[in-house]
């Protein structure tokens, strides 16, 4: 479809725009954050598992996932790993400043530029309106124990000069990534629905980094694999915080200055695919756009599955475009406001 439909006579709103040379621009940073060619080895890398310490009462499932989760970290990705239990029946306070004076005593010996802290919690969570800030609670049969977790994690890694992963098996996560040089992966920013062990975020987690054990794996890329598993809610990403850099690495540890394999295989076709929009202030010319994805892009990145769906007028002075590309691809292109996600899409699109 190569013509223009008009879809929206007036806006009041200003419009963030992008032209094609910018578009190629961010997309081809894009393919590079989720496809790293130069991958920098972390020197250390810890992973803390923060759970309740009556966690394997309530919810065993959840406990033997997460146990397997931080075998694989420990035995086949060599990274140091650290449990922090939950106590219960204190006030809250006072559990929030025992688990930041555990959580500093860790940083003390991962404090480098060169470190990577990989966090992760596994349990009940809210989100209290007025803050909007997550808490996490014990959950039955005493649901009066909490923790104020969007607070904790400001408060413990705030200035911590290495990068920071979260992983977030809970409902409402935070929307950001918590400052620069974190990222985020959660199971869901709303209530989840999905109950089943086999499918949980946890399990499916476990189960993509077993099979991509070899080669490093974005957190970018790494969302994008979740959501093919995923039957309801698709899990969260938050946008980047270091743009220079692209998403954050998991890859397994290697002796100090060897580089990992970066064999960075191109997205299959049964890839996850997102439509987006990209806000144009000129009408797009479809047929310079259409010969740089056949012909011009650079060959790393001609394979990759990008295709325009169709363009349309805004208003008298704004146009988008509508682009299929992986979801891999769409979570590394930094947020900008010049491109909306529409929806998740499978297999062909056409409008």
């Amino acid at each position: 479809m190569t013509s223009l439909h008009p879809i929206l006579t007036e806006t009041t709103a200003t419009i963030a725009v992008r032209t094609l040379q910018d578009f190629t621009v961010d997309l081809q940073h894009a393919l590079t954050g989720c496809f790293p060619t130069n991958i920098k080895p972390y020197k250390r890398v810890l992973t803390v598992f923060l759970h309740w310490e009556n966690l394997e009462q309530n919810r065993p499932e959840l406990s033997e996932q997460i146990q397997d989760l931080k075998r694989l970290f420990t035995e086949r990705y060599k990274y140091t790993s650290q449990d922090v239990k939950l106590k219960l029946g204190i006030n809250s306070n006072d559990r929030r400043n025992n688990v930041v004076q555990v959580l500093l005593g860790f940083m003390r010996w991962h404090c480098n530029s060169d470190d990577l802290i990989i966090f992760y919690y596994g349990g009940h969570a809210v989100l209290q309106e007025s803050t909007r800030h997550t808490w996490i609670g014990s959950g039955p049969p005493n649901n009066t124990d909490t923790l104020d977790l969007t607070a904790l994690l400001l408060t413990t890694f705030e200035h911590y000069k290495g990068d920071v992963i979260y992983l977030l098996n809970a409902c409402y996560a935070p929307p950001t990534a918590l400052g620069t040089g974190k990222e985020l992966l959660a199971a869901s920013a709303t209530q989840l629905s999905e109950v089943s062990t086999t499918s949980s975020f946890t399990t499916q987690l476990h189960n993509i980094l077993s099979k991509t054990f070899h080669s490093p794996i974005t957190l970018a890329h790494l969302h994008a694999k979740l959501c093919q598993g995923a039957r309801t809610h698709p899990p969260i990403h938050s946008e980047l915080h270091r743009h220079q850099n692209g998403s954050l690495v998991i890859a397994p540890m290697h002796p100090y200055g060897k580089q990992p394999s970066t064999s960075n295989p191109l997205l299959g076709s049964d890839e996850t695919k997102v439509l987006i929009s990209v806000h144009l202030a000129n009408a797009p010319n479809l047929a310079s756009w259409r010969q740089w994805l056949s012909t011009q892009r650079p060959a790393y990145i001609r394979d990759v599955d990008i295709s325009i769906i169709s363009a349309h007028q805004r208003s008298h002075s704004t146009f988008l475009v509508i682009i299929m590309i992986p979801a891999a691809v769409h979570n590394a292109m930094h947020g900008h406001e010049a491109y909306q996600m529409i929806g998740y899409v499978s297999g062909s699109c056409s409008l």
